[in-house]
């Protein structure tokens, strides 16, 4: 049986382009970098992203529940506390998340391709578009 990697099944620094997309259809692009860390007691997604407005730093504290379910906390310093979790099927995550306190939820999907992730996902304040976005994120060998 073939074994499936994902964003999440190992330690690694992946190096991230990202276009942000509003509801008038103007478009950001930004860089970063997302380091993932296994340990015994769960998962951190330590990331980062920059664009002209600046740099956000997120750290994803993951718990894992189950091989195919993960929760998850994050402090977004731009939109707060972000809850959620992640539905793993092979080499697909499925995210869905919300921002504690406000009316924001979305979700991400990941694939993984050998070594590029492709995300895509989208931000929603009850059922109004803020932002979609899609992001490739390649295997940093070095890292």
């Amino acid at each position: 049986m073939k074994k499936y990697k994902n964003l999440l099944s190992e330690s690694a620094v992946w190096n991230t382009v990202s276009e942000f997309i509003d509801p008038e259809g103007n478009i950001t692009s930004a860089e970063g970098q997302s380091v993932i860390t296994l340990s015994s007691s769960g998962i951190i997604n330590d990331s980062w992203v920059r664009n002209a407005d600046g740099q956000i730093r997120n750290k994803y504290v993951i718990s894992k529940n189950s091989e195919t379910h993960f929760t998850y906390v994050s402090h977004n310093p731009a939109l707060g506390v972000q809850e959620g979790f992640y539905d793993v099927n092979r080499n697909y995550i499925f995210s869905k998340f919300a921002i504690q306190g406000t009316e924001m939820n979305g979700y991400e999907v990941i694939r993984r391709v050998e070594d590029v992730c492709y995300a895509s996902g989208a931000l929603y304040d009850g059922n109004k578009l803020i932002n979609t976005w899609t992001a490739a994120m390649t295997l940093d060998k070095g890292g």
